[in-house]
């Protein structure tokens, strides 16, 4: 079987960070393209893909400094995990099924200024902008929001907001106290 198709999607094992800054804001990414269902622009939160041999741990670290530039940041508890086949839409590999399991780890940033000096040119072409949220706005807007970290409660869920006891996370979470001290 052909890698990458739908009989035989390419493995991605991924660490996605939900990066708050002192304000309890979520750091969330917007892609360049909008959601083919519904015609409306999508955010992510930061993280990517492993690399080879790299822990979760590692993966969260390094895609926080390579997406923000950001180095003190403060990692938490691991939230979420999730696992799904889909079609990539990104420019590296667009069209290609993969199957990709994630990891969610909570962390507070600092402050809120980031850099794209350490972007790939896929995410130069993939990203639109960068915004940092709070669980009003994310009630407020129309947008999409990639199925994190609200699942498996609803894709408008925050943290606080949720009444599924599957939830991995409170709204203690994203206090204003650092996220080590838990």
């Amino acid at each position: 079987m052909t890698p990458g198709t739908r009989e035989a999607p390419f493995r991605r094992a991924s660490a996605r960070v939900l990066l708050l800054d002192p304000d309890a804001r979520l750091l969330l990414f917007r892609l360049s393209f909008v959601d083919a269902q519904t015609g409306l622009p999508v955010w992510f939160p930061p993280g990517g893909g492993a690399e080879p041999g790299e822990s979760p741990e590692e993966a969260a670290r390094r895609e926080i400094i390579e997406e923000t530039g950001m180095t003190d940041v403060v990692f938490g508890p691991w939230v979420w995990l999730r696992e799904y086949t889909g079609v990539w839409l990104g420019s590296e590999r667009r069209g290609e099924w993969f199957h990709a399991d994630e990891r969610y780890q909570l962390a507070r940033a600092s402050g809120s200024e980031i850099s794209r000096a350490g972007w790939t040119e896929a995410e130069l072409a993939d990203i639109a902008e960068h915004r940092w949220w709070n669980a009003a706005e994310i009630a407020a807007s129309p947008d999409v929001f990639v199925r994190a970290p609200w699942p498996p409660c609803s894709r408008r869920c925050w943290p606080g907001s949720c009444r599924q006891s599957r939830c991995a996370w409170s709204s203690a979470d994203v206090e204003a106290e650092d996220v080590a001290t838990r």
